[in-house]
């Protein structure tokens, strides 16, 4: 049977974070689709979606400053949320770049857009996870 246990603790922390970063990206997820939905009948779906995305990757910075990342020293808030709010805009486009290349290019992603968006969504992840470990809750 399979243990975390037989893990090293230095991995252990690192699967446990990026389970909490997913967590947490999840809830994004229904704040941006909130705030886009709700927003754009009066301001627009471009501004909506903007919207949408500040207001998400504030509550992703929020909750993973306090929870994933809680044990890192901290740096001055204004500044990490910036840096939070720059990475997760790289890897936005990352999962945007990878969606419409696989429909483009792929006649079966194109006919089930689900795949893309599970593949652009999971590498964009792993993009933002990376960056915030390594640049923002350094």
């Amino acid at each position: 049977m399979f243990s975390l246990d037989r893990i090293p603790p230095e991995q252990r922390l690192l699967l446990l974070q990026l389970v909490q970063f997913g967590v947490i990206g999840t809830t994004g997820l229904c704040w941006y689709t909130g705030v886009e939905y709700a927003a754009t009948p009066f301001v627009g779906p471009y501004v909506g979606g903007l919207a949408g995305f500040v207001i998400a990757a504030s509550s992703n910075w929020l909750l993973n400053r306090y929870w994933t990342f809680r044990h890192r020293p901290r740096v001055a808030p204004h500044r990490q949320w910036l840096m939070f709010l720059a990475a997760n805009s790289v890897g936005s486009a990352v999962n945007l770049g990878i969606y419409f290349t696989l429909i483009a290019t792929v006649p079966f992603c194109h006919a089930h857009l689900f795949v893309p968006i599970i593949i652009g969504t999971l590498c964009g992840m792993g993009f933002n996870f990376s960056a915030s470990r390594k640049l923002v809750f350094r």
